[in-house]
């Protein structure tokens, strides 16, 4: 295989294999950050919704209680009306609160029951406390309105561990996703080391095969330099012994040119 083929193979590996090792990190931050979302938006708000009705209730039992304890005619209607509110606005949150996902008709029903059962006895104890019948008023908060009460609070406090559990569940798998995505992270990045490794070892055996055509490059380079180098030799020797050729027939040539003359001479 060609020097540039081993060095364009290394080069497309190198590049699937970063892609690979980003486009891995990219899904787990994305999938843990998704779980991360849906904590907060599908959990942690519909929680804080519950806990706002179980603040709301907790303010119109609280204020049923001042208002057996108040004798002023003024003080009690204003009272009252707020009383009327805080439960107006307790229906509203139940209200908003069924648009969450998940939440069962089921639960719904069976908490505007306990509301309305609990809000029917308040009512009977501001009649009373209107008419200054004080004791009995607190008489029936501290007994019927608190049983009536705690079972509104048992109604909130299944929602909130619902949400809490399912919080739980995925606090869970989103921890589960961040250590698979270390553990995988982890064994790409040895991998990428590995890789490294592989590429130093196979630029090394580049670098020597690159060596061995520069050695040889060099060596055929000498000899054919050698070799001209030679036949110029050769061809200088060549042309010394032409030239002593020609001085020597030109010797030849004035030797017989002189025998001649001679033998005319003598005839």
């Amino acid at each position: 295989m060609g020097i540039r083929n081993k060095v364009s193979i290394w080069a497309w590996i190198s590049m699937i294999w970063v892609t690979i090792l980003g486009g891995s990190g990219l899904y787990f931050t994305n999938h843990v950050a998704e779980l991360s979302f849906s904590m907060v938006e599908n959990k942690a708000v519909p929680m804080i919704e519950v806990n706002h009705i179980r603040g709301t209730a907790w303010k119109v039992y609280l204020s049923g209680i001042l208002h057996a304890g108040l004798t002023d005619p003024m003080e009690m209607e204003k009272l009252g009306a707020k009383m009327d509110k805080q439960s107006a606005h307790l229906l509203e949150q139940l209200d908003n609160y069924s648009q969450v996902p998940g939440v069962s008709k089921e639960w719904l029903n069976s908490i505007n029951g306990s509301w309305a059962e609990f809000r029917e006895i308040i009512d009977n104890a501001i009649s009373l406390s209107k008419i200054y019948a004080k004791e009995d008023a607190m008489q029936l908060l501290v007994l019927d309105g608190k049983e009536a009460f705690d079972n509104v609070l048992v109604k909130v406090a299944m929602e909130e561990t619902r949400h809490r559990e399912q919080m739980t569940i995925l606090r869970d798998h989103a921890g589960n996703t961040s250590n698979k995505a270390i553990r995988w992270i982890t064994v790409i990045t040895i991998l990428f080391g590995l890789m490294v490794l592989i590429g130093w070892f196979y630029a090394r055996i580049v670098s020597q095969s690159l060596n061995n055509v520069t050695e040889h490059l060099t060596t055929s380079v000498t000899a054919i330099s050698s070799t001209i180098n030679q036949q110029e030799r050769i061809a200088s020797q060549q042309a010394i012994s032409v030239n002593q050729t020609n001085v020597t027939m030109e010797e030849l040539g004035t030797s017989a040119r002189k025998s001649a003359e001679q033998t005319d001479v003598v005839a």
